[in-house]
């Protein structure tokens, strides 16, 4: 019985190692099968826009694709964990959570604060003055021993740029304002991961590289040059939203050959989404 056991133990081990060197060749092959030339890349204008070329790289939707390529304000820089933390009590910010925007700031240690008005406005093109219309109110704590983080969901969202502020209201009768850094542009965001176009592609010089994530992940992006892994993002927490990264060809040494970008989500470990780039 017990020889039984031990060759099943063994039987199990070969079937693993087995899978695991089929999966580790078959992203080794995956990697080696990245185009030769630039005859065949899907080839892109300097702000983004499809030019020609083969669309089945890279991971997105043709819906609302050209209306992202014209609003870079949609794009914020990835989270590292070099980021400098802002100061507790300094700033409000926001996070887009499905079809909702949360908002949130906190009050610092010994702060009192009796309650925070939230106001919004929504842009309306040719007026210049903001409409602020108080949308929710929530109470402050009366423990200052601490510092006191606060938050608010935005349910009621629809097409269009807005701007948030709170009004603060102290517990000696005095107020003031802390508002939004910049506008929200608030669209139909889609519903699963996209690894948008490089962008120019052909690359001279500079080039840029995006994507969105549908809610909160960790994501990983990088070059597969040989044994060479260089990594633009290892393995790093994105909140929703649109990302980007400025890049240029002299940080990576590339010059005339086609190299493969791949990006990695952890909800999707089990999967590569990648796109082929012409370096010039």
């Amino acid at each position: 019985m017990k020889s039984y056991s031990f060759n099943l133990s063994v039987i199990y081990f070969l079937l693993f190692a087995f899978f695991f060197v089929l999966r580790s060749d078959s992203f080794s092959q995956n990697s080696r099968d990245q185009k030769n030339s630039g005859e065949s890349i899907l080839v892109t204008d300097s702000r983004g826009n499809i030019l020609s070329g083969d669309k089945t790289d890279w991971n997105y939707s043709d819906k609302n694709y050209n209306e992202l390529t014209g609003n870079e304000d949609l794009f914020k820089a990835p989270h590292t964990k070099k980021d400098v933390a802002v100061p507790e009590g300094q700033q409000l910010t926001y996070e887009i959570i499905g079809d909702k925007l949360l908002l949130k700031w906190s009050s610092a240690k010994g702060i009192s604060f009796k309650g925070f008005a939230v106001e919004k406005a929504e842009v309306i093109s040719g007026k210049e003055n903001l409409n602020w219309t108080e949308i929710g109110y929530i109470k402050g704590s009366k423990n200052t021993n601490r510092i006191n983080r606060y938050s608010y969901i935005d349910k009621k969202m629809k097409k269009g740029k807005y701007h948030y502020r709170l009004k603060t209201e102290s517990t000696d009768g005095s107020s003031g304002y802390l508002n939004l850094n910049g506008e929200v542009n608030w669209m139909d965001y889609p519903s699963t991961f996209q690894f948008y176009p490089v962008y120019p592609n052909p690359v001279n010089d500079s080039f840029y590289v995006r994507f969105f994530v549908p809610v909160k992940d960790e994501v990983s992006l990088f070059f597969l040059k040989g044994n060479d892994t260089l990594y633009l993002i290892n393995n790093e927490s994105q909140t929703q939203g649109f990302y980007i990264l400025r890049l240029s060809k002299s940080n990576f040494g590339f010059s005339n050959e086609v190299i493969r970008l791949y990006m990695v989500i952890k909800s999707f470990r089990k999967k590569e989404y990648y796109g082929d780039i012409k370096f010039n």
